[in-house]
């Protein structure tokens, strides 16, 4: 499972927007940045860029509880509220605005995500479960509804507020068919194909031991 997560944590960064965003943020430091200003810096609208960075926080959060699990009954482990404070407070406090960020009180920034939870808890979930548990868990990227960013709403319904996603659509697919097909590029990429196959394969692979023994196969 930890695997899984790892590579789902991966491939959230495997996406122009998304890895440019993280990158803007390291080179930041620990005063980090707000979604408007990564959004103005990247020349990306916000609306894009709040689904972009939710993307990524869900998949950290799935990522972190499972790497903090082990498989002996009792271990210590935090729950999904604690990975939830650290996501939220937490990443707040580390970028020093825990007196405006990372909780919902008076005075604080109207950053809000509000999930649909229809889809989560079809067709019975029980109602003492924690709802916590079920957003960190359970959701997706299609069940969030709608987003606050600093007030404003940016997303609502699941579609951007700022932009038609039809008409952007409709011009994308007009450019890109206007645009001429790289045959010269195709036929260098498909020349490079086997050498690099063959560089590749000619690798000497030691044997393998797993770093976990007890989540192993041996």
């Amino acid at each position: 499972m930890v695997s899984k997560e790892a590579i789902a944590a991966l491939l959230a960064l495997g996406q122009r927007t998304r890895l440019d965003a993280c990158r803007l943020l390291f080179e930041q430091g620990p005063d980090g940045l707000g979604v408007t200003e990564i959004s103005k810096r990247l020349a990306v609208d916000i609306s894009t860029m709040s689904r972009h960075l939710g993307h990524g926080a869900r998949t950290e959060m799935r990522l972190a509880l499972r790497l903090h699990r082990t498989p002996i009954l009792g271990g210590p482990a935090p729950s999904v509220a604690r990975i939830f404070e650290i996501a939220t407070a937490g990443g707040a406090k580390l970028l020093r605005k825990e007196a405006t960020l990372g909780r919902l009180a008076p005075g604080f920034a109207a950053d809000l995500v509000l999930v649909n939870l229809e889809r989560i808890t079809w067709p019975w979930t029980a109602p003492e479960i924690d709802p916590r548990e079920l957003v960190v868990l359970r959701a997706r990227a299609g069940d969030v509804d709608t987003v606050l960013i600093a007030g404003e709403v940016v997303l609502e319904g699941g579609q951007p507020t700022r932009f038609d996603p039809a008409e952007a659509g409709k011009e994308l697919a007009e450019r890109l068919a206007a645009t001429a097909y790289p045959r010269e590029r195709a036929d260098l990429v498909a020349r490079l194909l086997a050498h690099l196959e063959a560089y590749y394969k000619a690798w000497e692979m030691p044997q393998l031991t797993p770093y976990s023994v007890y989540n192993s196969r041996r």
